[in-house]
């Protein structure tokens, strides 16, 4: 509908918008979720901004922001650039359609969707779709990806040389999919992982992103809970109807927002799909009501025409919002900065997993992406950490990886009770539920790259302890199987004693300062004199519905914490809580503290000194914070 985004809207249009809407939550009101503030745009196919509605007291009145579109599907006599909707078929998909959204990236975006990694996978093997055979992927042949829920119903996966028939529905469906592509092969992880050979299988896992980066499109389904449900469109699994309003003789076809159908989906909910839907570089998606196709550069549904031509900036800028209502995934995919790791972790935590036990393997791939980019982000059992050259020639990569150490949950972290994970490290966020993304130690302590006074060793069983820069070294040389190094960390630094006390800014019960998030503020002792001095960040945890420590503990007991020695006296540290002799887990952050510069002897002799903080306390006696020097394991 051709509509003045300056004309404010009639009854006329009112009244079909709101029955629209009513139709839409009548269709959704056995939805277990609850249905948002309804808002609608009808956007003009000639170019313009649109009219923005929301449905209030049985009004369609205008509003901001959309988040249900009406296109027209009038067409114009220069329909190749102008946008507009498409009827979608229930049961037939449009396939020269979609085989021209792939054509148009193949042959337009060589140097970014057609760029692919060496494939060092040892005898692959995929689907072929003619002979339904499991066998060695050809040299230099191209092959499609299927990435899909595995559900819960499956027994366990048997590796079979050639498929039986039929195979589960979105398997068959899968292969008519890549016959209809041009395509011969299709990989499937259940049947092209013999599931009984734990290298094979580990081998793979740790190669996934190489799999899917490679594979020159990746089929997802993202309709069904489980491979049952078929593709909806290829072969006996229908679409769920668009919703339609006719208005002057037109139609105005409803525009679903991918991003929410997708992200809504069980496939957009689960942990192990997340890096396969990241790590492709074309995707065609599947999903209840249309085929959603998108690459690193652009993005088309059936639902809705895009013109691949040249069209002028102010269309595209007057379609902007429109297009970020059809796009589901990020632009350039995983991302190219090592700041866009925390992002991508952030994202991951909102998943599901049926096994704690995957919650590293099931990210490996994202990780793998990050260690191949300039510069590279490494990553020691998932904290990531960048490797750095001082101006003087230093390698500051063990400064990178201790400052790492410092990461916190995120911001919105407060309300949500942390667990630990068994298995993995306290000191790693892969050692505790609960976590939705991490903020980078970087920023938790707005630290320098320079860590004084402070050893750390990896260890590996078999070999002497290694430096992180000889851990890189191994980490690089076998093919980043970070599952052959322990847990723990041998650390050596100063070691120093706080006790936690209530913030003076937070009006809580001690029970409500054991909630995960809260911030209690340090005061540290010298021998006589009990001195604030700065905020920690503490993170308890719960075992059967017991916060660990308990708050009498928090608040009663000193707890150790391994100094961190920066520039110019500033001070950061991890608090630590001890499980055994001289081993300890990670129970929260000194963030920042400032001492003069030049500890002072002692007279416990030289592994102990005293940091001096001449600003506390009176000039004849100044804070004197007592330091031992430690060996410790952290685990």
């Amino acid at each position: 509908m051709c509509s003045s985004p300056s004309r404010k809207p009639n009854s006329a249009l009112a009244v079909p918008i709101t029955e629209l809407f009513h139709r839409v939550k009548s269709l959704r009101k056995n939805f277990s979720r609850p249905i948002p503030d309804q808002h609608i745009v009808v956007w003009s196919c000639s170019g313009g901004t649109g009219l923005e509605f929301k449905l209030q007291d049985n009004q369609a009145r205008l509003r901001g922001k959309g988040s249900s579109w009406l296109i027209s599907n009038r067409i114009h006599d220069n329909i190749e650039n102008h946008y507009h909707a498409r009827v979608v078929q229930r049961h037939t998909i449009d396939w020269e359609l979609v085989k021209g959204w792939f054509r148009h990236c193949r042959a337009t975006h060589s140097t970014t969707c057609g760029h692919r990694q060496s494939l060092a996978v040892p005898d692959i093997q995929v689907i072929d779709c003619s002979s339904r055979k499991i066998v060695q992927l050809p040299e230099n042949l191209q092959f499609a990806a299927l990435s899909y829920c595995w559900g819960r119903s499956q027994g366990p996966p048997v590796f079979e040389l050639r498929l039986s028939i039929p195979m589960s529905p979105v398997v068959e469906d899968a292969m008519i999919v890549t016959r209809k592509l041009g395509l011969e092969y299709l990989w499937v992880d259940r049947h092209c992982i013999d599931q009984s050979d734990p290298t094979t299988k580990h081998t793979l896992i740790q190669r996934m992103d190489q799999i899917y980066h490679n594979a020159v499109i990746t089929i997802i389904d993202a309709a069904g809970a489980d491979p049952y449900y078929g593709l909806p469109g290829v072969s006996r699994t229908g679409r769920r109807p668009q919703d339609t309003v006719y208005k002057e003789g037109q139609k105005l076809v409803s525009i679903p927002n991918m991003r929410e159908e997708i992200s809504s989906s069980k496939w957009g909910r689960r942990g192990w799909t997340y890096q396969e839907g990241l790590l492709s570089r074309r995707r065609l998606v599947f999903t209840e009501t249309q085929v959603y196709f998108q690459c690193l550069e652009q993005h088309f549904c059936e639902s809705l025409s895009v013109p691949m031509g040249n069209v002028s900036r102010s269309y595209q800028r007057a379609a902007e919002n429109l297009m970020q209502h059809t796009q589901a995934f990020p632009s350039q995919g995983v991302g190219t900065l090592p700041k866009h790791i925390f992002v991508r972790l952030r994202e991951y935590h909102l998943r599901r997993l049926s096994h704690d036990s995957d919650i590293l393997y099931a990210f490996t791939g994202i990780l793998h992406h990050f260690i191949r980019r300039k510069p590279p982000t490494y990553h020691i059992w998932g904290v990531p950490f960048i490797r750095m050259i001082s101006a003087n020639g230093k390698d500051l990569v063990q400064d990178q990886f201790l400052i790492a150490l410092l990461w916190l949950p995120g911001d919105d972290w407060k309300g949500t009770k942390l667990t630990r994970r068994t298995g993995f490290p306290s000191w790693s966020w892969t050692g505790w539920r609960g976590v939705v993304g991490i903020q980078a130690g970087h920023d938790v302590a707005n630290t320098s790259s320079v860590v004084k006074n402070v050893g750390v060793s990896i260890v590996r069983e078999g070999i002497e302890p290694l430096t992180v820069a000889q851990y890189v070294t191994q980490l690089l040389a076998e093919d980043y199987n970070i599952h052959r190094y322990s847990t723990s960390l041998h650390m050596t630094g100063w070691v120093t004693y706080v006790r936690l006390i209530q913030s003076l800014q937070l009006n809580r019960s001690n029970s409500d300062l054991s909630d995960r998030g809260s911030k209690s503020t340090i005061d540290i002792y010298d021998e006589s004199v009990k001195h604030r001095l700065c905020q920690a960040h503490v993170m308890t945890h719960y075992v059967q519905g017991q916060p660990i420590p308990t708050p009498e503990d928090l608040y009663k007991r000193k707890w150790p914490v391994l100094l961190y020695f920066g520039l110019s006296g500033v001070l950061h540290g991890i608090i630590l809580r001890e499980v055994g002799q001289t081993v300890y887990e990670k129970l929260g952050v000194l963030p920042h503290l400032e001492v003069d510069l030049q500890p002072s002897s002692s007279p416990q002799g030289p592994e102990h000194c005293y940091l001096h903080k001449r600003s506390y306390g009176s000039s004849l006696q100044p804070l004197k914070l007592h330091c031992e020097r430690k060996s410790i394991i952290l685990r």
